[in-house]
């Protein structure tokens, strides 16, 4: 006798989905809500129940940042429990992914003056997270928020993303070829953008760049002109 589990029609129409048997368009009729336990932060409640510490001096300049709303502590609909003494404030890992990369620049600063753990420790674990920061900030991104999906960046967002992780490797001997890295910048952003290029080349890489901006050109070692009249 063969027994069958009848697993209810949403996991059968699930599983005909991921198969591609379906014909009509299944992903019209999902509907995208937050996980009602990690509250859409993609992370385990354990994760979210680690903070970073900050006096109660340090709550005026953290309560003076533009996205101080976002924070979980002005958020009544999120059933969060955050341990406080003696007026202290603090900040987690989800609460940082909400705000741009510029304020989350300005949170570890400010953490790192007011702690009172030994600074070449605190400064061991900062530094590599404020340097990559700094690379992305310089590349005209300080906007960006880690919770951003890629499907929401443009085409010279990743790219410039993608040139800031290639920095931060520190790679030697590579030839990149970067299409239109200055698209969409202002003027002291396009400047950003060829320091942090002429940084990849000084550590010993070819650039190769596509490009129409006459700032990037004239910034260029070697121009080929492509086209009619060239």
């Amino acid at each position: 006798m063969t027994t069958m589990v009848y697993r209810g029609i949403e996991e059968i129409i699930k599983d005909q989905y991921a198969k591609g048997v379906l014909t009509v368009d299944f992903q019209a009729m999902l509907d995208m809500k937050p996980c009602p336990h990690c509250f859409g932060s993609k992370l385990k409640q354990d994760s979210l129940y680690v903070f970073l510490t900050f006096p109660k001096e340090a709550k005026k300049k953290i309560e003076a940042l533009p996205h101080f709303k976002e924070f979980f502590i002005t958020n009544e609909q999120l059933d969060i429990v955050r341990p406080f003494n003696d007026g202290e404030f603090k900040i987690n890992i989800w609460d940082l992914q909400k705000i741009p990369l510029q304020e989350v620049q300005e949170i570890i600063q400010i953490f790192i003056s007011f702690s009172k753990h030994e600074k070449s420790l605190i400064e061991k674990i900062t530094k590599p997270l404020l340097d990559k920061m700094q690379t992305v900030i310089e590349l005209g991104l300080p906007y960006l928020m880690t919770i951003r999906s890629i499907d929401t960046l443009s085409g010279g967002e990743i790219q410039r993303l993608r040139l800031a992780k290639q920095l931060g490797n520190k790679l030697t001997g590579i030839v990149y070829v970067l299409d239109e890295p200055t698209i969409g910048l202002d003027t002291k952003e396009i400047q950003k953008t060829i320091a942090s290029i002429k940084k990849l080349q000084t550590m010993g890489n070819t650039i190769v760049v596509v490009e129409h901006n006459e700032e990037f050109i004239k910034a260029s070692d070697w121009i080929i002109e492509i086209g009619p009249g060239a």
